[in-house]
């Protein structure tokens, strides 16, 4: 019975250890970093339910990874942006370069809509209408400025296809924006990472110093958790930015795009208002004349 028992223990403590080593092993393949499960959460979430058929801006927003070190080395990365090497400022530099396009290109399509409208309704005589070349010099200018944008075709002749295609890929940049963000606050939990950006953006000298007591002279416990604390506090209230202002941003460019076509009509019978004043002007005033000139005769 001894017997047994010693060697079931012994089994038991070799399939433990096994587990263990199998574990510690496989752990480096299996667990994903914060930037990874990042990703893995656009695709499940953000690319599943928000991601638009057809864009209307050729291009996505790209977020840093700084799980990646060498990023820190590498110079070039960051003078690609107008900002300091703040991870939070850098992701917020990207989300509204990204938006910003994804909106321009929302405009240009109104504008291009509503002049086809212009001259779809009041061109009756393409060749006679006096400013038929005037419309066709601004839908060449509208074209190129499209094409520096990098805007897409898609559905931009079709107001109501078209105001989806925004609302959904505004909503797919918010998404994946609000999940880098998280990352962020996981990658601010480290002490370190909130030190290393600390000592990149300020005024003294730690950003090439490798001494740990200096670094002690500067950072004490109460300053590193307020510093913490102050990071993700901004994060935070970054998410609750971005969430606040997405309808703001799409109901002013709904309103911009409903109301463009009566604007520009009411310009033009404006224009043609004071066409006619000039005009009628030009023919009363000989005649008022000559009234001015018969009565004054009558008079002598």
């Amino acid at each position: 019975m001894k017997k047994i028992l010693k060697i079931s223990i012994i089994s038991w403590l070799i399939f433990s250890w096994s587990l263990v080593a199998y574990q510690l092993s496989a752990a480096p393949e299996d667990i994903l970093t914060w930037y990874k499960l990042y990703e893995d959460r656009n695709k499940k979430v953000c690319t599943k339910s928000y991601k638009p058929d057809n864009k209307i801006f050729n291009s996505e927003s790209k977020y840093e990874d700084f799980d990646e070190k060498e990023i820190f080395s590498d110079k070039k990365t960051w003078d690609n942006h107008s900002v300091s090497w703040n991870d939070l400022d850098v992701a917020k530099e990207t989300y509204k370069d990204t938006m910003n396009s994804v909106y321009k290109c929302a405009l240009l399509n109104a504008q291009e809509r509503s002049i086809k409208f212009i001259m779809e309704t009041l061109w009756e005589d393409k060749e006679s209408w006096p400013l038929s070349k005037q419309y066709k010099d601004k839908l060449k200018r509208l074209e190129s400025i499209r094409t520096v944008n990098k805007c897409l075709d898609t559905h931009k002749t079709n107001q109501q296809l078209d105001k989806h295609n925004v609302l959904k890929q505004a909503t797919f940049e918010l998404c994946k924006y609000n999940n880098y963000l998280e990352y962020l606050v996981e990658y601010n939990s480290v002490i370190a990472n909130v030190l290393e950006q600390d000592k990149k953006t300020s005024s003294n000298n730690l950003a090439n110093s490798e001494d740990d007591s200096l670094l002690m002279e500067t950072y004490n416990i109460t300053m590193i958790a307020n510093l913490e604390k102050q990071k993700k506090s901004d994060i935070k209230e970054e998410i609750e930015k971005a969430y606040k202002l997405h309808p703001i941003a799409f109901q002013a460019y709904s309103e911009y795009e409903n109301n463009l076509p009566i604007h520009d009509l009411l310009t033009l019978l404006r224009n043609d208002f004071i066409e006619y004043r000039i005009d009628l002007h030009n023919n009363l005033n000989p005649i008022s004349q000559l009234v001015y000139k018969i009565s004054n005769a009558m008079k002598e």
